[in-house]
């Protein structure tokens, strides 16, 4: 056989097989790189630098200067472990991106500048205006469209860097390194100008506080006794007494005066006015005001002057500004603390700020009340510092734990600042602290089951005056500082807003409740009604006046004012710059003139409209 033929006729030799590639052979491409170490930093260290920068040190400052007056700390302690925090996360980030490498480090850069961009476009475009942070409930269900539609965007803004990088990788590595440095200049030119141009920078470590010392402590021979419950408009507390026929012979010996007029349509100035009774304008910064006011107010001088124990128990960032301006005329006034751990400051500043530049699906996570940030930061487990913060239910339970105690002194003056008919509404009817549902009924449910646990709190308070055989020799004000509120432009356009109790258009007047107890006043007689033109304007007079103490240099009292006299009152209010929750609301000074029932609004005339010079509130957006 020819040979040629016999190799023809041999078998192929078998196939071997592939090997199956391993897990990581298959994920090779996503690591391979060209690039050295070098060439990937070039990309990292400025969007490292950018994204730390604007999260961790220009947010949180901008912030803080937003929010200076509400927060009891200044800047010199705020920004080194701002600086040191975001250099930390910088090294931490850049090296990450340095070491990984191939279309995992394109992945995470494009993830970093997408993310950044998301939050920078959050916090100058995309937040939807929710207001002041002043303790009202937002109803987030009415924000679910502008939360879904504010995903798609952040969605849509995260994946255009991936986008880029697909299509046009030259372009992606210089379009990333440009928009981190632009970035950088423009928030560092915007720090710049925003510190220089910044009213006050304050730093409220320095300023004194009230402590509790002394809270449950009355005098065996005279005691006046202020319950400022706040926003208790005289709506309300119509309300609570015809929900309960039996308070009326509970409250024998008060007289409830109808006819009364506040002063301002805000807390600020409104709890200022009443400790000191000095007005304001608005025409200088409110630091000044305060420190002003309790400097030179006649009311605070005569109590100076006399023998009467003299104890406020306030929120201090909202009513005084400084305690320690108090020191040597209230009693519980102290001097500053010290300062807390620099954590908390830290957290407190990231929570603040993370409100601004997160997705609005998250924000209700962040959603605090600025006087939240006051307990927080001085949250002392040891109890280093008793500082007193509106806290109803505390208050309650803490008198019924406690009770009162008897001091052999001349005379005592307490001013308790309760949350009343104020939202945030964190307690029910009977003390106990609740949650309320942020829609009109939850709200409308809330407003009047914490004002009537305030109420009780009250009658407990009596109970025991009387138990010490005191009741007689204490004379007890139930008031607020404002009455009913609402975001609106003037009164006249009040009725663009509903009334919270009745659903119906609100009607426009502001009328706070007045309830007094005279000392020696016949308890056995139910609760009297009187029509007297009185204002916030009396309440210092008359509270001297039932001290002992002279009051003529100050104004005059409920008891000089004749039943049927008619007096003239002026009510200042806060006009916004548009009728709704979320407009800012220190726009215009206007002032009213009321002549007459003062629960018609017919009887009250705008007399002047002036632009507020030096707001308060709306620092806090």
């Amino acid at each position: 056989m020819d040979e040629n033929v016999a190799h023809n006729n041999t078998p192929p030799a078998p196939e071997k097989k592939k090997r199956k590639a391993t897990a990581g052979e298959k994920l090779a491409f996503l690591w391979h790189d060209k690039r050295n170490w070098k060439q990937r930093l070039f990309n990292a260290l400025p969007v490292s630098f950018a994204l730390a920068y604007t999260f961790f040190l220009f947010q949180p400052l901008e912030v803080f200067v937003k929010n200076n007056s509400f927060l009891p700390f200044g800047i010199k302690t705020l920004t080194p472990p701002l600086i040191f925090l975001s250099l930390g996360v910088f090294a931490v980030l850049a090296a990450i991106l340095t070491l990984v490498r191939g279309k995992v480090h394109n992945a995470l850069v494009s993830l970093s500048v997408g993310f950044l961009i998301s939050g920078y476009l959050q916090t100058n475009l995309l937040n939807v205006d929710h207001g002041t942070l002043d303790g009202a409930d937002v109803a987030w269900h009415d924000y679910r469209i502008q939360a879904i539609w504010n995903l798609v965007f952040w969605v849509a803004l995260i994946l255009l860097p991936f986008l880029l990088h697909y299509l046009l990788p030259k372009i992606w590595k210089i379009a990333v390194r440009a928009l981190a440095g632009l970035l950088i200049v423009m928030q560092t030119v915007a720090l710049i100008v925003m510190l220089l141009t910044a009213d006050s920078l304050y730093d409220n470590s320095e300023n004194g506080y009230l402590t509790r010392e002394g809270i449950y402590d009355v005098s065996e021979n005279n005691n006046v006794v202020v319950f400022l419950l706040d926003r208790f408009d005289n709506r309300y507390a119509d309300a609570i007494l015809s929900s309960d026929p039996t308070l009326e012979t509970k409250l024998g010996g008060f007289t409830f005066y109808e006819n009364f007029v506040g002063s301002y349509s805000r807390t600020y100035p409104s709890v200022a006015y009443l400790f000191t009774g000095v007005r304001t304008d608005y025409s200088v910064k409110p630091r000044e005001y305060l420190e002003n006011a309790f400097a030179t107010s006649p009311f605070l001088k005569a109590l100076r002057e006399s023998d009467v124990e003299t104890r406020f128990y306030t929120d201090v960032p909202y009513t005084i500004g400084n305690a320690e301006w108090l020191i040597g005329t209230v009693d519980n006034a102290a001097p500053p603390m010290e300062l807390p751990p620099k954590g908390r400051i830290l957290s407190a500043m990231m929570i603040l700020s993370a409100y601004r530049w997160t997705p609005e699906a998250l924000k209700p996570y962040f959603h605090y009340y600025t006087n939240d940030y006051y307990n927080y930061i001085y949250d002392d487990p040891d109890a280093k510092y008793d500082v007193y913060s509106s806290d109803d239910v505390r208050f309650r339970a803490d008198l019924v734990q406690r009770g009162l105690t008897v001091k052999d002194n001349a005379a005592t003056y307490l001013f308790y600042h309760l949350s009343g008919s104020h939202e945030p509404y964190y307690m029910d009817a009977n003390g106990n602290r609740a949650y309320f549902a942020s829609d009109q009924e939850g709200k409308r449910e809330g407003l009047l089951q914490q004002t009537r646990g305030d109420i009780g709190t009250l009658l407990i308070y009596i109970d025991m005056l009387k138990e010490k055989g005191l009741y007689d020799k204490t004379t007890l004000i139930v008031t607020a500082d404002h009455g009913r509120t609402g975001t609106i432009t003037d009164l006249e356009h009040a009725g663009e807003i509903d009334d919270i109790l009745t659903g119906e258009p609100d009607t426009g007047e502001r009328v706070p409740t007045l309830m007094v107890k005279p000392a020696g006043a016949d308890t056995t007689v139910p609760l009297k009604r009187s029509q007297k033109q009185l204002s916030h304007e009396n309440l210092c007079p008359t509270i001297l006046e039932a001290l002992g103490v002279d009051h003529t240099a100050v104004g005059r009292s409920i008891n000089d004012i004749g039943e049927d006299e008619e007096v003239v009152r002026y009510f200042y209010m806060s006009g916004a710059k548009a009728n709704r929750s979320t407009s800012s609301r220190d726009c215009n000074l206007i002032i009213y003139e009321i002549v007459g029932d003062a629960n018609d609004f017919a009887n009250w005339r705008k007399i002047s409209t002036e632009p507020i010079k030096y707001p308060y509130y709306d620092s806090s957006r």
